[in-house]
């Protein structure tokens, strides 16, 4: 009877673990992704604009990739907001240049080019583009060389 008595109490001990582990590993990443996202809001905060009159002017704007269409053919809205962003900062002299990044790893798809065929017909004049490289570059590298060359 005291043999049971202990296998049962150890089955509670272990069981109650488990759950305790089960919670710590379902939970853990939950608060670390909330943590991240309010340091990257609070250190962020002051480099964000929502009112293109607030914004500092720049030598430079740099302008990320990403494919014009969808998969089912329709626009990108993120490529739309980003060509109507960079555009209205130039207009608007927050920016006098613009570098574009973006896959050009194949000949047949070259976001930059695409851009920067945007950005030219949207008045942009000043675009460099990473044309003609046909690698696919990281957008780090792209802002340690590229934008160097027109600073």
């Amino acid at each position: 009877m005291k043999l049971k008595n202990m296998s049962s109490k150890v089955a509670k001990i272990f069981t109650k673990k488990i759950i305790i582990l089960a919670t710590i590993i379902i939970l853990l990443p939950i608060f670390a992704t909330i943590l991240a996202d309010n340091i990257v809001k609070l250190t962020s905060k002051n480099y964000l604009y929502s009112d293109i009159l607030l914004m500092p002017e720049n030598k430079v704007g740099l302008v990320l990739g990403t494919s014009k269409y969808l998969s089912n053919g329709r626009i990108n809205l993120y490529y739309k907001y980003r060509i109507e962003a960079a555009t209205a900062l130039y207009k608007a002299g927050k920016i006098k240049y613009i570098v574009v990044s973006g896959d050009n790893s194949r000949k047949t798809y070259d976001e930059p080019t695409q851009m920067k065929d945007d950005l030219i017909a949207g008045g942009v004049p000043n675009v460099f583009t990473t044309s003609g490289r046909y690698i696919l570059l990281k957008d780090m590298d792209l802002m340690l060389s590229d934008s160097m060359l027109v600073m």
